[in-house]
C-alpha cells in the first residue's frame, strides 16, 4: 500500500515539478503559434500535427535528458564531487554546444576522455573547446582531436590552460603537411614521451613530423623514423659516443634543448666528414638512418619553416574555424544543438518525477510474494471463464433468434394451408403440422392446442387452453379473436388487440407482431 501511495503522491507532483519548464517551452510555441493563424481549418490541422509532434518531443527530451545524465554521471566518477560543482560542468557543456558545431553527445564524451586523462577542472573545459575547435578546423573527429592534445599535455607537461597554443600547433603540421588531425593522433603516443625525455620541444617534433609527410612519409611512419633516432641517441653505439666525443657533447639532452633536433642531427652528420657508413654504424637502424638523412637535406629546412610559423603566436587554427562556422553545415550542427538543449532543459525537469515513479514500482513489484501473484492469476483465470460463459449464451441467444424464424416460416407455410380449397389435405406435404386435424367435411385444418410455436398456443379455430385449470398460460391471440372460459359459454367475451399489448421484450415482440399481423392476421372469432 506504500509503494502505491508513493506513485499517486509522485504522479500529483509532476505538475509543480515539470511545470516551470514546461511553461517556458509552452510560451516561446505560443508566440510562434500566433504568428501562423490564417484560418481555422488550418489550425485544426496545426493542432493535430502539433499534438502528435509534442507526444515525440516529449518521448525525445526524456530520452536527451537520461542519456546527458548518464553521460555526466560517468564524468562525475572521475572527479571530486565535493570540490567540483557538476551541475555548473553540465552548464559549462551546454554553453560549449551553442559554439561549437559539434553534437552534443560527442562532447560529453570527450570530456569524460579529457577528466580520465587527468586534465584537472581548471583546464579541461578550455581542452574540450580547442579539441573541438581543432576537429572543426582540421577536418577529423573530436574523440580524436581530443586524444592526440590530452597525450601532448601530459607527454610533454604543458599547461591545459595554453591548450588553444598547442591545438594550434597540431593545425599547423595538418596545414603545411599532407596529413590529417586523425593521422597525427595514429602513434603519436608511442613517439611523444621518448622525445619530451631527450629535449625535444613538442612544436619541434609535430614540424619535423609534418615536413617528413610532405616528402611522401606516413605520419605514423615518421613517427617510427624519429623514435628510432632518439633512441640511439639515449643509448650510444661506439662510433655514436665517438662522434659526441669529437663533438664535445657531454650530454644529448642538454645538447638537443639548447639546439635542437635538426640542428644536433645535422652537426653529427657533419662530424663524419660525409662518411654515410660512419653515420649508419653511428644511428644502428635503416629507419633512424633515413630520418637522419631528410633532415640533413630540404625536409630539415622545411622543418624549421614549419616550427617558425609554429611558435609565431599567429593562430591559423582560429582562421580557419571561422571559415568553417560560416558553412550550413555548421549552422545546421549548431541548430540540432540547440534543439538538443531544449529536450535536455525540459527533460531534466521531468527526470525526478519519472525516476521516482519507477522507484515506486520497483519497490511495489519487488514486495509482491510469490502467493499474491498467483491469486492476481486465479482473478485473471475466473474473470475469463466469466467471459467464456457470457460468449457463449451470446451464441445461444443466437440460436434461439434462429428457431424463431424457422418458427415464423412455419406459420407463413399454416396461414397458406388455412386457404387451400377445401377438400385438400394440406398435412401431406408439412410434416410439421403435428397436432393438426383435418376434418374432409368442412375442408379446412383445425389446430389443437399443442404448441406449434414452440410453447405459445394459438386460438384461430377456438379450443380448451390445457394444464390445470385456472393457471397462466403463454399464447398467441390475434385482431379479432374471442376467448370464452369453458364455465362462462354465455359470459363476458374479452378481446385482445396484438396492436396494444404491453410486452417486456421490446425487440422479440416487434419482430413477432410484425411477422403475425403479415401471415397470421385470420382475422375469425370464436363463439
Amino acid at each position: 500500500m506504500a509503494a502505491t501511495d508513493s506513485v499517486l503522491n509522485i504522479v500529483i507532483k509532476a505538475k509543480n515539478q515539470a511545470g516551470p519548464v514546461l511553461n517556458n517551452f509552452n510560451k516561446q510555441t505560443d508566440k510562434t503559434t500566433q504568428k501562423v493563424k490564417q484560418s481555422s481549418a488550418a489550425l485544426k490541422l496545426m493542432g493535430i500535427a502539433a499534438a502528435g509532434a509534442a507526444v515525440k518531443f516529449g518521448v525525445d527530451a526524456f530520452k536527451a535528458a537520461s542519456s546527458f545524465e548518464k553521460k555526466m554521471a560517468n564524468v562525475s566518477t572521475l572527479v571530486d564531487t565535493n570540490t567540483e560543482n557538476m551541475d555548473l560542468m553540465k552548464k559549462s557543456l551546454l554553453d560549449l554546444s551553442r559554439e561549437v558545431p559539434v553534437a552534443l553527445d560527442d562532447l560529453t564524451t570527450s570530456l569524460y576522455d579529457i577528466r580520465s586523462a587527468g586534465i584537472s577542472a581548471n583546464g579541461a573545459m578550455d581542452v574540450l573547446k580547442q579539441s573541438a575547435i581543432l576537429a572543426t578546423a582540421g577536418l577529423g573527429s573530436t574523440s580524436e582531436a581530443t586524444d592526440i592534445l590530452t597525450s601532448a599535455i601530459n607527454a610533454f607537461q604543458l599547461e591545459s590552460k595554453d591548450s588553444a597554443k598547442w591545438a594550434n600547433v597540431f593545425f599547423e603540421a595538418v596545414k603545411a603537411g599532407k596529413t590529417t588531425v586523425a593521422e597525427l593522433a595514429s602513434g603519436f603516443g608511442q613517439v611523444a614521451p621518448l622525445a619530451n625525455a631527450v629535449g625535444v620541444q613538442f612544436e619541434e617534433l609535430m614540424g619535423i613530423t609534418s615536413a617528413m609527410t610532405v616528402s611522401g612519409l606516413d605520419a605514423s611512419v615518421a613517427y617510427t623514423q624519429i623514435r628510432a633516432v632518439i633512441s640511439n641517441l639515449l643509448k650510444p653505439t661506439k662510433d655514436m659516443q665517438e662522434l659526441f666525443d669529437k663533438l664535445g657533447i657531454s650530454s644529448i639532452n642538454e645538447k638537443i634543448a639548447a639546439d635542437g633536433l635538426v640542428k644536433t642531427m645535422r652537426d653529427l652528420s657533419d662530424a663524419t666528414e660525409g662518411n654515410n657508413t660512419q653515420l649508419a654504424k653511428a644511428f644502428g637502424s635503416v629507419e633512424a638512418l633515413n630520418a637522419v638523412m631528410m633532415l640533413n637535406n630540404e625536409t630539415g629546412d622545411e622543418a624549421i619553416k614549419i616550427i617558425s610559423g609554429m611558435t609565431d603566436n599567429i593562430s591559423l587554427m582560429d582562421e580557419a574555424f571561422a571559415k568553417q562556422q560560416e558553412t550550413a553545415a555548421a549552422n545546421m550542427q549548431i541548430f540540432k544543438n540547440n534543439v538538443e538543449i531544449l529536450k535536455v532543459q525540459i527533460g531534466t525537469g521531468l527526470l525526478p518525477v519519472i525516476n521516482s515513479v519507477l522507484k515506486a514500482w520497483n519497490e511495489f513489484l519487488a514486495t509482491s510474494n510469490q502467493q499474491s501473484i498467483q491469486e492476481s492469476s486465479d482473478i485473471i483465470k475466473q474473470t475469463n471463464e466469466q467471459l467464456d460463459e457470457l460468449i457463449d449464451k451470446s451464441r445461444k441467444a443466437g440460436k434461439d433468434t434462429t428457431n424463431l424464424e424457422n418458427q415464423l416460416r412455419e406459420s407463413k407455410e399454416l396461414q397458406r394451408a388455412v386457404k387451400q380449397p377445401t377438400g385438400t389435405d394440406p398435412r401431406a406435404n408439412m410434416p410439421f403440422m403435428e397436432g393438426i386435424t383435418y376434418d374432409p367435411s368442412e375442408g379446412k385444418p383445425k389446430p389443437t392446442f399443442k404448441s406449434v410455436f414452440g410453447g405459445l398456443f394459438g386460438y384461430a379455430d377456438g379450443g380448451v387452453v390445457p394444464g390445470p385449470k385456472g393457471s397462466s398460460q403463454l399464447a398467441v391471440v390475434h385482431g379479432g379473436e374471442t376467448v370464452t372460459p369453458p364455465e362462462k359459454q354465455s359470459g363476458v367475451i374479452i378481446n385482445f388487440d396484438l396492436r396494444g399489448a404491453t410486452m417486456t421484450d421490446k425487440d422479440f415482440i416487434n419482430k413477432v407482431k410484425m411477422e403475425l399481423n403479415k401471415s397470421l392476421n385470420l382475422n375469425r372469432s370464436t363463439n
